[in-house]
């Protein structure tokens, strides 16, 4: 499964951009950066089959005539722990659409592809927040529907931060050891520190 990320983007320019949302009143979606793009937002939906449990999530389905060369789009909202799935099926077979899906802005492609001799291209990722859909075709207009599937959160169990001392000694049997025998380690000690004192009183005399 992939894995959207935004590119390496040097220190210096982050920090720029920081301090300048820091002075906005609203923030900019990353995708909408681009004043000559203007996404359409695909919002999801709950979506339950009783007959498919699996397939429980968020959904978006939407039909397309697509008139112009390159269409945009973009999902929001989604979390790395749920897996996502987009799927373009096309109208025209005989007519592949050029299927690109995008983290961090419109001209760099985290995840491309076109459909196939069935019309149908999808893919399987996990990402955070949001990220963009773009579609292009040769022929126009093109028909197609877009599918946006996010399943649910995977639970992750997350070990507690206490752990009882008989726990704490099963997995440290070294110190578990050393407590027990503790007193008796001691005294040793105290018998071999006696010892030397007298080593050394002898030699004195």
């Amino acid at each position: 499964m992939n894995c959207l990320k935004p590119p390496s983007i040097k220190p210096l320019f982050i920090l720029t951009i920081l301090i300048f949302f820091v002075g906005q009143k609203t923030f900019l979606q990353p995708l909408n950066m681009d004043t000559a793009v203007h996404p359409t937002e695909l919002k999801l939906y709950k979506f339950d089959p009783k007959n498919q449990p699996g397939g429980k999530g968020l959904l978006n389905s939407t039909q397309v005539v697509q008139k112009n060369d390159t269409a945009y789009y973009f999902c929001k909202g989604l979390s790395i722990y749920s897996p996502a799935i987009v799927m373009v099926s096309a109208k025209d077979k005989n007519a592949p659409l050029q299927v690109s899906l995008h983290k961090w802005n419109w001209k760099e492609k985290s995840i491309e592809g076109s459909t196939d001799a069935k019309g149908i291209w999808s893919e399987k990722f996990k990402t955070e927040n949001d990220f963009g859909i773009m579609v292009v075709t040769a022929k126009k207009p093109a028909v197609y529907n877009l599918y946006v599937w996010v399943g649910d959160e995977v639970k992750v169990s997350v070990p507690s931060d206490f752990v009882s001392m008989t726990e704490y000694e099963k997995k440290q049997p070294a110190s578990s050891f050393f407590k027990k025998n503790l007193i008796y380690l001691v005294a040793g000690l105290l018998v071999i520190i006696a010892a030397i004192i007298i080593v050394i009183k002898k030699r004195k005399k």
